[in-house]
């Protein structure tokens, strides 16, 4: 898997939203947005939009990176 390097371009406190632009080999959208459940519980709302050509291996990538991403986001939201 390839290094990846976000920039946080904003991000919403109150609203439990995020949105980021991945830069590397292909650049990209990232909005992560997490909605409370009545139970107690969330859900994680999570959206990528390409801004340029992608490859079956920034796919690849991309699958791989997903778990990774939401331990991170789960580790730094989730108290």
């Amino acid at each position: 898997m390839r290094p990846m390097r976000y920039t946080i371009f904003g991000e919403d406190i109150e609203n439990f939203s995020c949105n980021y632009i991945y830069s590397g080999n292909t650049m990209h959208l990232e909005e992560m947005k997490v909605i409370p459940l009545v139970d107690g519980g969330c859900t994680l709302r999570y959206k990528r939009t390409y801004l340029n050509e992608v490859t079956q291996d920034d796919v690849m990538d991309h699958k791989l990176s997903l778990p990774q991403v939401f331990n991170v986001f789960e580790a730094t939201v989730v108290v």
